[in-house]
């Protein structure tokens, strides 16, 4: 670029300068030493003196060939010594300047960007060439010493530390998708995507999302996200959950009323033998035992019962106590089924029985002749049971239906 004067200096320095004024005589110390008279210029009264002729310097011994008064403006520059050297930046056509070669600050650097007024450390680069904002050592943002802070190591890691407030806010401007990716090898694994005001959270087409005004968590497609109905399975035949904690029920083959199951327990009943009249016998028993199987609304129960003593009473027989209340349609009875009997009288043993709607007592019946392929609708009387220890013995299992 052509110029009109002088060129400008690309480069600047500022020169040490000592005030010797007050002295008298001709000798004098400098406060550096120098080789020669050429490498300094001496000043009396503002009057430039000449090297070699009007002083002579030998180290830090300045020899002056005339006296000077105390009176005398007397000072010495010293030109072979700069104090502050630099180079001239460059200014860009965007305002900045650029400096050609490395620059080395002995002191602070302020700057709009990130001056904290001197009052404490902005910014540290440690000697590994790791960024920390807000703290001085890296290894306190996750060692659990509760220092605050930001840590941008030259390994790759960030290491962000908050007191009792939110970590880290990622915010997507206006429209949805991807707010994080997260890649192996340059590979997606999985992403953290915004939709319609909700999360989505996945790896693929299979991930979940969350919407706060139904309280659910969906099956989705986490890039779209559209809904995946059907589509995603929850473990694997051979990578299982534990235990599934359900406060509601699990709709089994379809969504409506009667493919939900609320309810799955397990518990014991006690059987006895009372009367269908209300007259009940006196009974003591050697072997009451009861257990059932709650699911949805059936209910499976099994069982043995035999008396040790039996008197009194009247009606017919029943097995009653039952743990849920039977609520099959009108005519849709429960059947007993009876695997083991004994001890009874040859003509009064009971052969099966049934549990009508809205009861928890199952009549007894026997056949109605010693032919077993004849019918069986005829109760057994109370005054029928044996009364001594070990009789009325039977085993059986029924399933019913119950709220």
């Amino acid at each position: 670029m052509p110029y009109i004067g002088n060129i400008p200096a690309e480069s600047y320095s500022q020169v040490s300068y000592q005030d010797l004024t007050g002295g008298s005589g001709t000798s004098f110390t400098l406060d550096y030493p120098v080789g020669s008279a050429g490498e300094i210029e001496v000043f009396v009264n503002n009057v430039r003196q000449e090297p070699t002729v009007a002083y002579t310097v030998n180290g830090t011994a300045l020899t002056m060939t005339g006296s000077v008064a105390a009176t005398d403006d007397f000072y010495i520059v010293f030109q072979g010594k700069a104090e502050k050297s630099g180079t001239i930046p460059e200014k860009q056509t965007d305002g900045t300047y650029v400096f050609p070669d490395d620059v080395t600050v002995s002191g602070n650097i302020t700057s709009t960007g990130i001056d904290d007024n001197a009052t404490s450390t902005a910014l540290t680069i440690d000697s590994s060439e790791n960024v920390l904002v807000g703290t001085t050592t890296r290894t306190n943002l996750s060692n659990g010493t509760g220092n605050t802070g930001h840590s941008l190591d030259n390994s790759g890691q960030a290491r962000h530390t908050s007191d009792s407030s939110e970590v880290m806010f990622l915010n997507r401007l206006t429209d949805d998708g991807d707010i994080t990716v997260f890649r192996k090898d340059g590979t997606t694994v999985g992403s953290i995507a915004a939709h319609s005001g909700r999360i989505a959270i996945g790896s693929g087409d299979t991930g979940i999302q969350f919407i706060s005004g139904n309280d659910a968590i969906l099956p989705v497609d986490p890039s779209t996200p559209a809904n995946r109905d059907g589509a995603i399975t929850l473990g694997w035949s051979d990578v299982r959950f534990k235990d599934l904690y359900l406060y509601g029920g699990v709709y089994l083959g379809g969504i409506g009323s009667a493919n939900l199951l609320d309810d799955y327990e397990t518990g014991t009943w006690t059987p006895v033998y009372k009367s269908s009249s209300g007259s009940h016998p006196t009974i003591t028993y050697s072997i009451q035992v009861g257990v059932y199987v709650k699911i949805g609304d059936m209910v499976h129960v099994q069982g043995r019962v035999r008396t040790d003593a039996v008197s009194g009473g009247g009606g017919f027989v029943e097995l009653q106590g039952l743990p849920f209340t039977n609520t099959s349609p009108s005519n849709a009875y429960s059947v007993l089924s009876i695997g083991y009997c004994t001890d009874w009288t040859n003509t009064n043993f009971p052969s099966t029985g049934f549990l009508q709607t809205n009861n928890t007592a199952v009549r007894l019946i026997k056949f109605n002749t010693s032919e077993p392929r004849g019918q069986r609708n005829l109760g057994i009387n109370v005054a029928d049971l044996n009364t001594t220890a070990g009789d009325n013995d039977i085993l059986f299992s029924m399933t019913y239906k119950t709220d």
